[in-house]
């Protein structure tokens, strides 16, 4: 059951804004009950997960950093007779680097969201 504290509203939009708002408050101890039960549901796969989560070195984007990092250390700019051989390792490369910076940004935006 929810404590006196514990206040728990059907969320309602509010306009220019991501966030819900409290509507009209919930007395239904059914309903109470199966969020209570969800939040403590929840709470129990974060924990469990906790470690994976929270990890620096074990996130969604480390296959694909590791994966890019690699490719890109493989990739050689040689000077040689053929230019659009050369010109396109250098797109490539280059493309290939800017993928790597936007991953390891998208990566600490997301260790920042899960910190907030």
């Amino acid at each position: 059951m929810a404590s006196n504290s514990l206040r728990i509203c059907w969320g309602i939009k509010v306009r220019g804004s991501k966030r819900l708002k409290c509507g009209k408050e919930v007395s239904d101890p059914a309903i109470i009950n199966e969020i209570m039960r969800l939040i403590n549901e929840f709470l129990r796969r974060v924990e469990k997960h906790k470690n994976v989560l929270l990890n620096d070195l074990t996130t969604p984007f480390d296959y694909a950093i590791n994966t890019l990092g690699d490719w890109l250390s493989r990739v050689i700019v040689i000077t040689n007779s053929d230019r659009d051989a050369e010109e396109l390792r250098v797109a490539e490369h280059e493309v290939g680097r800017k993928i790597l910076k936007f991953t390891e940004e998208l990566k600490q935006m997301w260790f920042k969201h899960l910190q907030a």
